[in-house]
């Protein structure tokens, strides 16, 4: 038996002032599959392109295409781009102290 993994849409943005310039982030929300996923992308495109042109407007970008993935492909292609941090997700700092404030 095999596990299902989520996909997500996954944008790929040049950055003109970064580097590495190109980079794959993922939208937040997980499609049960690969098709779904797809369909949906093919639906909303240009929505997605407008919210995607309005989240980075202060920043000159470019979006180069849009695809579905996993979280697991996403981060080997922006391992391939340059980027050689894993995402760290949901991290929770800890705290500095040990002793925990009364009120």
């Amino acid at each position: 038996m095999s596990i299902a993994l989520p996909y997500f849409i996954s944008i790929l943005l040049s950055f003109p002032l970064i580097l590495p310039s190109d980079g794959w982030v993922q939208w937040q929300f997980a499609f049960p599959n690969k098709a779904t996923c797809e369909e949906f992308l093919s639906e909303q495109h240009e929505t997605l392109f407008v919210n995607v042109t309005r989240a980075f407007i202060s920043m000159p970008h470019v979006i180069n295409t849009m695809e579905c993935m996993t979280v697991e492909e996403g981060i080997e292609k922006n391992k391939a781009l340059g980027h050689h941090k894993t995402p760290q997700l949901h991290r929770i700092p800890k705290p500095k102290s040990s002793t925990v404030p009364r009120v």
